[in-house]
Order: structure tokens, then C-alpha cells, then sequence
């Protein structure tokens, strides 16, 4: 679908979507424990809907309701093979391959064939170092055998979901193994959900010196649970509410772990007005924003509406630890330079580093963005077209759908 964007001022209160990072791994914890566990304040984007769907081909009985789904039990499968559909959902696919090929030996994996080109060179190098058949094509992988259990060295600077679906193979097994990295972590904060979540259902992991591995020792488990705001999913709106106007956002957890709600420090430190007060966080744009710097290497998701707010800010913003961005959803790097230059925004790409010469205000008329089918990509370009003059046009908005499926419904509740 194309969108012609509405310009429309940022005020009122909005209820940002639960975390989609936090609801993966809570079914996927559930599924491993084994016990019944209901999750409250569920938003069922696509991606969720894909782990739940795929949880439910390897065994999972659940019950789903409008906001909420409990998880009942695993039963067998006695299937010989299994062929799990994971769409475009990167974070089911990487979270699930090592479990669900130890489960059940002989596993396809079937999806979105842009999705098979992001990397998936850690599993490989495991599984060929332990002799295990695997093909991997457009729009699929399949596995012959069963996951190898080993100490695993890996390296965390592609993506913590590969660190993270071998804590949850851990998990499930009871057994103590060892998850060694050998280069810098990158995104640790996800990392952190992880552990969250299984010390809540009673896994303890221990983390020393990049290595963890499993603390046999059980802990208390947990029968329901809410699942918080989405600090990343609230990012476009804090940046617009930055540059113009003001919004308020009904949120569950001021003290999160989550990485992605640095962003509200950086629009502090940029001269935004951020207060907290009760249930809310009120974003209130005061005066004109200062450039910054900022080294995205822990909260990559950011990326693009950080490229919209340098290209918005009068000055130069340094946008650091950018190279990871060309294997998200799409080739976010290159892809959101192409949609900037088309508006004429000045802005380099230099040794891992964006450097971006912004300006408030942007002459272009009859704009076409284009998404790339990447969510984060639409949702930022949507902002950057409400300081731009003329028509603004952004294709296939219903990749938003992935992770935010109410956003053009908030947009629109501004008009």
C-alpha cells in the first residue's frame, strides 16, 4: 500500500505497543519450562504471530485472547521432519534453529527469501564442524540432524540472537555448556532481555568474562507476567515530538533494561524536554535541537529515525557503528542514505560513521520513499515527510505491520 502522508502536529497520548523483543522470548521461555504462563499486554504484530505459529508446529497449546495468551503445555510431535514457517521474522528464526533441529533432527525452515540472505553463518559454522547436513537456498534452510551439543565459540558482533537461541538450547536441555565470544558484544542489551527472562522462569545463566553457561541451580517461576512498552516503537514519536510539539506515552516501566530507551537521553541531551510523571513520559519539543554524536553499536534498531533526527537538527550530527545496519530487515545503511539523498540532505557515510549536515526544513516536492520492505525504514521516513514542503508518498507501508500495526492509526489520531 502507498501512503500520501497527512502532516499532522504531535500532541496528545499515545499507548505504545508492548515489547516485541520481550514477547518472543517470553513464549519461547514458556515453551522450554514447560508450565502453564500467561502474558498480559501482548501486541500480536506479525513477527509475534510468526513465533507463536512456529512454537505451535513444535507443540505448543495456546489460548490467545484480544491483549493476552497463555501458554498451556508441549505435547509430542512425532513427526520424522518438521517444517516451521517463519515468514520475515528474523528473531524466530535465530532464536528457534538450535532448539527446534535438536528437538526434532530434521527441520526446514521457510520464509521470506530476503530474510535467508541476512546472515546465518554462526549455526552453519556449528553444524559444519560437527559433520551435520544442512542445504540452504532462497526462501529456506533445512537441517538433517540434530543441533549439536558442544561449548560453542561464536562471535557477538553479527547479532545476540545467535547467543541468545543457544542459551535458550540450554535451557531446554539442562545441561551446562559453554557460549564463549570471541570479538566485542554488540547489542548486549538484548542479551540482557534474554538472561531476564530465563532467571524468571528459573534459569540462572552465568555470564563471565563473554562467556555463559547454564547455573544448574533452579529458581523460582512465574505464572503471569506483563509485557512493558516497546521502547524502540516508541522512538518515531519521540523524535517528532523532539522537533514539534509534544506527546505523552502511557508506559509500564520507567527502569527497563531495554538499550533502545537511551534515545530519551540523547533528546534530553539535544535540548528536548523529557519528564516523568506517573504512568507517562512526557516528550515536549522547547527549543531548537543541538547536533550530536552517538555510537549506535548497542541500540543498531535506532538507526533510521537517528539518520531522520540528524537530518533535522541545523549543524552535524556523527551517527558511529553503523556497519551492522546493512544486514537488518534490509540494507538499512545504503537504503536509508538513498531515501536522504532524494530530499537533498547532506550526508556521508565515512569508516563506520554516518556524518549528517541537517537542516529544519526540506523544499522537496512530490517525494516517493521507498521502504524496502523494512518497518523501521517506513515509520522514520513518515516522520522526516512531516518536515518536508511538498506531496510525500511512502510505498508498501504494510511492512509496519511487522512490529507496530497500529502506527499509521496513532499518526492519525494527531489530525
Amino acid at each position: 500500500m502507498d501512503y500520501l502522508v497527512k502532516k499532522v502536529t504531535p500532541c496528545g497520548i499515545l499507548e505504545i505497543p508492548s515489547s516485541k523483543s520481550y514477547t518472543h522470548r517470553f513464549l519461547i521461555a514458556a515453551f522450554i519450562n514447560n508450565s502453564p504462563v500467561t502474558l498480559k499486554n501482548v501486541c500480536f504484530s506479525n513477527d509475534v504471530l510468526t513465533t507463536i505459529k512456529a512454537l505451535e508446529t513444535m507443540g505448543a497449546k495456546f489460548q490467545k485472547k484480544k491483549d493476552s495468551i497463555k501458554f498451556i503445555k508441549r505435547k509430542d510431535v512425532k513427526k520424522v521432519s518438521l517444517t516451521i514457517e517463519v515468514n520475515e521474522s528474523a528473531s524466530t528464526l535465530r532464536f528457534l534453529l538450535p532448539l527446534a533441529t535438536y528437538m526434532f533432527g530434521h527441520v526446514k525452515f521457510v520464509g521470506s527469501p530476503s530474510l535467508f540472505k541476512r546472515p546465518l553463518d554462526i549455526y552453519e559454522q556449528i553444524l559444519s564442524s560437527h559433520l551435520v547436513k544442512f542445504e540452504k537456498g532462497e526462501g529456506f534452510i533445512e537441517i538433517f540432524k540434530n543441533f549439536p551439543l558442544c561449548n560453542y565459540n561464536i562471535k557477538g558482533n553479527v547479532s545476540s540472537q545467535f547467543i541468545s537461541g543457544l542459551l535458550f538450547l540450554q535451557c531446554y536441555v539442562q545441561k551446562s555448556f559453554k557460549i564463549n565470544i570471541t570479538t566485542a558484544i554488540e547489542s548486549k542489551s538484548y542479551i540482557n532481555l534474554t538472561l531476564h527472562t530465563l532467571d524468571l522462569f528459573g534459569y540462572k545463566i552465568i555470564e563471565n568474562n563473554k562467556c555463559y553457561y547454564l547455573d544448574t541451580k533452579k529458581h523460582n517461576k512465574i505464572s503471569e507476567f506483563h509485557i512493558e512498552t516497546d521502547y524502540s516503537l516508541m522512538a518515531p514519536f519521540s523524535v517528532f515530538a523532539s522537533l514539534k510539539g509534544d506527546l505523552s506515552f502511557l508506559v509500564d516501566n520507567y527502569f527497563t533494561i531495554q538499550g533502545d530507551k537511551e534515545l530519551l537521553n540523547l533528546l534530553e541531551k539535544c535540548g528536548s524536554k523529557i519528564e516523568y510523571q506517573g504512568n507517562y513520559i512526557h516528550v515536549t519539543s522547547t527549543k531548537k535541537l543541538i547536533p550530536f554524536e552517538i555510537n549506535i553499536k548497542d541500540i543498531i534498531d535506532l538507526g533510521p529515525i537517528l539518520f531522520v533526527l540528524a537530518s533535522l537538527i541545523k549543524g552535524t550530527s556523527k551517527i558511529k557503528g553503523v556497519n551492522r545496519l546493512k544486514i537488518k530487515e534490509s540494507n538499512r545503511l545504503d537504503n536509508m542514505i538513498n531515501e536522504l539523498h532524494k530530499i537533498g540532505v547532506d550526508i556521508e557515510n565515512k569508516n563506520n560513521t554516518v556524518i549528517i549536515k541537517g537542516k529544519q526544513f526540506y523544499d522537496s516536492t512530490n517525494v516517493v520513499f521507498d521502504t524496502y520492505n523494512d518497518h523501521r525504514i517506513a515509520m522514520a521516513l513518515i516522520i522526516l515527510a512531516q518536515f518536508i514542503k511538498g506531496e510525500v508518498v511512502v510505498k508498501n507501508v504494510e511492512c509496519i505491520d511487522k512490529s507496530y500495526p497500529h502506527f499509521l492509526k496513532d499518526m492519525g489520531k494527531m489530525l
